[in-house]
């Protein structure tokens, strides 16, 4: 739990693994968007099937790779 007493090392180490994690998401995010893209999907069908702007989607769609 978010109580228990934890070093200073620790609380590192488990922000590591979240950013690692939240990484891994936004990959699979871009993947996804970009597949919808090579099926012909455009811009704005993409984003409203997410929830987001086209610039957001385009934003999304871009952050597969290396960290920003």
């Amino acid at each position: 739990s978010y109580t228990d007493v934890m070093s200073l090392a620790d609380l590192a180490r488990a922000h590591a693994a979240l950013a690692a994690s939240v990484q891994d998401l936004y990959a699979r995010r871009a993947g996804l968007i970009l597949a919808a893209r090579a099926q012909g999907h455009t811009w704005p069908q993409i984003a409203d099937a997410l929830g987001m702007t086209v610039h957001g989607a385009i934003k999304a769609s871009r952050m597969g790779g290396e960290p920003q």
